[in-house]
């Protein structure tokens, strides 16, 4: 055998030998353009990149898909959605704390209505306060009004004193009304918050039963 066919024979062996290493280092893009036909390519192009891609190793193997970039509107529904995750789950946080409040707080559901009872009493007494007063208030504008009254049908001056306190009780009692109605308010509230304590308290109960 000659030394030039050696030679070849060797380099031969020798590209046999490191192709198949050589070429799992290479990398190959592939996409899809618009009509849905494939493309390859072991340089990445604008177009793979605005089209999304796969990276192909050596043997065709995918080993990476990259999505193609978000477009306005989708970042702006994908920022919607992680807003409303990021919601529900401080709203389960806070509902979780707030158990643990109820639990800590409370060890049946007498103590919860024995609570409740003592605000609403509460309310009730400062209700009547308030609505005696509106009566008493009511009462006196009664008088000043008549004695206004009497003094018009008699065609008499009504003092500017008696004109004043009519002003003032009136106001007075404006202000009276707002009060009450908004202590009603706050006891009706009261009424549906312990309510709600009740009914979360004795499902959190039957949960641990059933563990």
């Amino acid at each position: 055998m000659s030394i030039k066919v050696a030679l070849v024979m060797t380099v031969a062996c020798l590209l046999v030998w490191i192709s198949p290493s050589w070429a799992k280092g290479i990398e190959t893009y592939s996409w899809k353009d618009g009509a849905g036909v494939v493309h390859y390519s072991n340089l990445l192009t604008q177009q793979a990149i605005s089209r999304g891609y796969v990276i192909l190793n050596g043997e065709g193997d995918i080993i990476k898909r990259v999505p193609a970039p978000l477009t306005p509107r989708q970042r702006a529904k994908e920022e919607a959605e992680a807003r409303r995750l990021a919601r529900d789950r401080a709203a389960r946080a806070e509902r979780a704390r707030r158990d643990q409040a109820l639990l800590r707080s409370f060890t049946s559901v007498e103590d919860i209505a024995r609570l409740r009872d003592e605000r609403v009493s509460a309310l009730d007494a400062r209700l009547r306060l308030l609505q005696s007063r509106q009566s008493q208030m009511e009462a006196r504008l009664h008088q000043l009004e008549a004695t206004a009254s009497r003094d018009q049908a008699a065609k008499r001056r009504v003092p500017a004193s008696v004109e004043v306190q009519i002003r003032e009780l009136k106001s007075g009692l404006q202000e009276v009304d707002s009060a009450i109605g908004q202590l009603q308010s706050d006891r009706a509230a009261t009424l549906r918050r312990f309510d709600a304590y009740i009914a979360r308290f004795k499902k959190l109960q039957s949960r641990q039963q059933d563990r």
